[in-house]
């Protein structure tokens, strides 16, 4: 398997499970955030569309898989690619665009990030839409997951990282 189709594939896998947890949202049954931590946001203002641009800096609590790959607990600049993957069938690419965590100025990871509307999101928001301008990281019941939700004027990114061996 070539690493474009595997990125692919990975990528598809990855939009399935995020898919998975905003139907269970919509349908009542999301798992909630246990530990919400809002935080302010640092990048530049809103754009209508997603473009490169660096979109906040954001605190990782632990050791999380972006990508599959591992990335450590810390403080690291989140910046939104144009880079789309190909989109599951349904759905549209704009849907999902790659973030990269950056340290120093050196990308340390990155993973795909669900896009939506405040609209959209509202529909699977238990606690809250994080408000414009800001970020909230919120580790998930189960300890399975970290939860990155960044508000950029209205354009939510919503980036699932695994915890590696999971909590439950």
């Amino acid at each position: 398997m070539t690493r474009m189709s595997f990125v692919g594939l990975a990528g598809a896998v990855v939009a399935a499970v995020v898919l998975g947890q905003a139907y269970a949202g919509a349908q009542g049954g999301a798992v909630p955030a246990t530990t919400p931590t809002e935080q302010p946001m640092t990048g530049e203002g809103a754009a209508p569309n997603v473009t490169a641009a660096t979109l906040t800096s954001v605190r990782i609590p632990r050791s999380v898989l972006a990508d599959g790959q591992p990335l450590a607990a810390g403080t690291y600049m989140v910046r939104a690619t144009t880079e789309t993957p190909q989109a599951p069938v349904g759905q549209t690419a704009a849907q999902y665009h790659w973030v990269e965590f950056l340290q120093a100025g050196q990308v340390r990871g990155r993973a795909l990030a669900d896009v939506l509307t405040s609209e959209d999101a509202r529909v699977i928001a238990k606690q809250g839409i994080p408000g414009p301008g800001t970020a909230r990281v919120d580790t998930l019941v189960g300890n399975d997951y970290v939860r990155v939700w960044i508000n950029r004027g209205g354009t939510n990114y919503l980036v699932h990282l695994a915890v590696p061996g999971g909590g439950s």
